[in-house]
């Protein structure tokens, strides 16, 4: 990384000029949402194009880096604690955290220095936990195009994921509808929404997202390797079942683990990869205290799982809106086994793996106990997955992402 003063940063204009905001970014990055702004940033710039990212920051004091290329502002959060640094803390301060957090003009006054000093053509926004709606007042008065895309459920439930308590919200419940119906409100704001699937698309449609916006579903994108796993290779093993993502009971690693210990012994292997509460961790493991075959690599980078297991499982709970995972096991030639929510299926498509149902007992066992008797078919499923992550190219989503900020500069002019 190199540093940069702010007061220093002269940059020659080029084709486009475009304002990333996203909540977190490299070296902060927690989930799919920040890798995607990270691919999409260096992707302009192999383009030609400028991509500056505003960004929150754990430190007390601005700063700006550069990082592969691509100007990067980091500003604290000005609210009670940082994003990420929420295990602990009392529901009380939980919720005067989220109040703020559902407009926050400090936020605004910090990003409306960034964009004066930019001065960019186009802004886009992503996730928003930290600098909350009122980035969207900052932009609109400055009479910049807006174009936002929604990775999960911040503008409709504070804890941006619609699920409380064990379940998926059906309704809106009261934080919801009050912390929500705020947000809600400033969605006329922006020019052009996007989000990674249909589902995440149609579902804050529904709910009186975006009235005035156009519209558009773009998918994520995903690395490519130079060559694919093919799946059943190594068939002197037991089937590998493998987890990658946050260990948390909304992505139903539970879930996944409770299905395994219900298989019987020998027949497969698991293999776990992600981080989650060290209580949680702990309750996981003492549940598997007894299968050496039960492997635990912590926080790894997704190659490292990707190339030990036959099979990949994406259990979730909860309505994942385009999990990452899914678009990077198929880029491995890996087939699925995916849970029937949020745009899980629909990244899927057909061929690729299969699909279970969390809600319906033993779903997920029957479903992995055909995997186990079929490892004659997932050599198919691996080539189809390969052929299908094509669609989800680097390439593909920027163009995409180029067309849309192409529209909202014309709409302003």
């Amino acid at each position: 990384m190199t540093f940069f003063s702010p007061t220093r940063l002269k940059f020659q204009r080029r084709q486009v000029k475009i304002l990333i905001v996203s909540s977190l970014y490299h070296p902060n990055i927690v989930g799919g949402a920040e890798k995607v702004a990270q691919n999409l940033a260096e992707g302009l710039v192999a383009r030609g194009h400028e991509a500056v990212v505003a960004t929150t920051s754990p430190r007390r004091h601005s700063e700006v880096m550069s990082v592969d290329g691509v100007r990067v502002h980091y500003v604290p959060v000005r609210n009670l604690y940082f994003i990420t640094q929420n295990n602990g803390r009392s529901d009380a301060v939980k919720a005067l955290w989220h109040g703020l957090d559902t407009y926050n003009p400090f936020m605004a006054s910090s990003l409306g220095r960034i964009l004066d000093a930019e001065r960019p053509d186009v802004v886009n926004t992503h996730n928003l936990v930290g600098f909350s709606v009122s980035a969207w007042s900052a932009i609109k008065s400055r009479r910049l195009p807006l174009v936002h895309t929604a990775h999960d459920h911040y503008l409709l439930c504070p804890r941006s994921t619609m699920h409380r308590n064990g379940k998926n919200c059906t309704e809106p419940c009261s934080d919801c509808a009050v912390y929500g119906g705020a947000r809600r409100r400033f969605t006329k704001l922006v020019d052009i929404a996007m989000a990674p699937s249909r589902f995440m698309l149609n579902r804050h449609l529904s709910a009186g997202c975006f009235p005035t916006a156009e519209r558009k579903a773009v998918y994520n994108c995903c690395e490519l390797p130079s060559e694919l796993k093919t799946a059943g290779e190594g068939a002197d093993h037991p089937l590998r079942f493998g987890f990658l993502g946050a260990l948390h009971s909304g992505k139903g690693i539970d879930l996944l683990v409770q299905a395994y210990l219900a298989l019987p012994k020998g027949e497969a292997e698991l293999v776990i990869a992600g981080r989650g509460t060290p209580d949680y961790e702990r309750e996981l493991r003492e549940m598997t205290h007894d299968r050496p075959e039960i492997r635990w690599l912590g926080f790894v980078p997704h190659q490292t799982l990707l190339g030990q297991v036959d099979v990949l499982v994406v259990p979730s709970r909860w309505h994942d809106s385009a999990p990452v995972v899914v678009l990077e096991g198929m880029a491995y030639g890996i087939p699925l086994i995916g849970s029937r929510r949020g745009g899980i299926p629909e990244l899927m498509g057909e061929g690729t793996g299969w699909i279970f149902d969390p809600d319906e007992p033993d779903s997920l066992i029957r479903v992995m106990k055909l995997a186990i008797s079929s490892r004659s078919v997932l050599a198919g499923m691996s080539e189809r997955a390969g052929e299908r992550a094509r669609r989800f190219s680097t390439e593909i989503m920027v163009s995409e992402y180029l067309g849309a900020f192409s529209r909202a500069i014309q709409h302003k002019n």
